[in-house]
This record gives structure tokens, sequence and C-alpha cells, in this order.
């Protein structure tokens, strides 16, 4: 099955707890695909330090919760401390973009996220590792999601890690 992560960071030293939970979930599964990496403002705009992002897709033969909880037990071990705010600054942070055309909604875990067609860091670098991605609930295609953005929170490019 193939599984689409998106991967970001904005404390410390984001490109290295990047690139750490790459090379973790390497060992776990067969990495397929990664993106360039991309830097954009905070989603709320607000004083937070701008963001690192990457979309990854690997081979994966875990059912959804199974990688949710593998995720979040690599979050921890990469140094992910829980932060009150809800969309606050982060070490890392893991999400499940796809889960192999899975539609999953329940309290802990929505697939496709349930975001992701309004997120330029997730849309443009999953355009880079999918260029012919179909959202599976809604059936957009990347090209229609990345032209509805209201807002690319000023994304731009980085050099790779």
């Amino acid at each position: 099955m193939s599984v689409i992560l998106g991967i970001g960071s904005n404390i410390g030293d984001s490109k290295t707890f990047i690139a750490k939970a790459i090379s973790l979930i390497g060992e776990k599964f067969r990495l397929l695909k990664e993106s360039s990496l991309y830097e954009t403002v905070s989603l709320l705009r607000d004083d937070q330090r701008n963001y690192y992002n990457k979309v990854i897709t690997v081979e994966c033969d875990l059912s959804p919760d199974e990688l949710l909880l593998f995720i979040k037990e690599l979050e921890v071990s990469i140094g992910r401390n829980k932060n009150p705010l809800f969309w606050g600054a982060r070490e890392i942070d893991i999400d499940i973009i796809d889960h192999n055309g899975t539609i999953l909604d329940c309290d802990k875990l929505t697939i496709p996220h349930k975001c992701m067609s309004e997120r330029s860091f997730v849309l443009i670098p999953l355009k880079e590792v999918d260029a012919n991605y179909i959202h599976p609930a809604t059936l957009e295609s990347i090209d229609n999601m990345i032209a509805q953005l209201k807002d690319d929170l000023n994304i731009k490019i980085i050099d790779n890690i």
C-alpha cells in the first residue's frame, strides 16, 4: 500500500528533525518518493518561526490506526513535546495525508487529511511526489486543489536536506 505523509517542524533544528523523521520512517517502510524541502510562514500568520515541510510517499503494510500509533511514538522519540496550543510550534509533526486512497473519518483520525486541500505546504510538495494525485473523497485533482488555495503562506522551496 502507498501512504503519503506530511512532515513539518518549526522549533529547534527543524531540518535535522525532519531528516531524522524520514530516516526512521525509512527504517520501517520503503521510501518511494520524497519532495523538496519547503518553507512557509505559520498557518496562523502569527509570530511563530517559519515552518519547514516535506511530503514523502512510503510503501506501508500497517492499517491507518497502526500507522498513527507508530507516528505518534516516532514523534516523541524525535523530541516532540506537547504544545497546549492546537496549532502551536512543534519540533516535529507527521500527518497521514493519504493511506492508499482510504476514506476514514473517526475521532482520532481522518483520511485523507481533513485540511490538506487548504494547505500549500501539503499540496505543493504532494504535487512534486505525485503530479497525478486525485483526492479520494472529493475527486479533485492536485492542480485544481492548488488553484483554489486562498493563502499560499509565502511558500518557497529550500535546498534539500
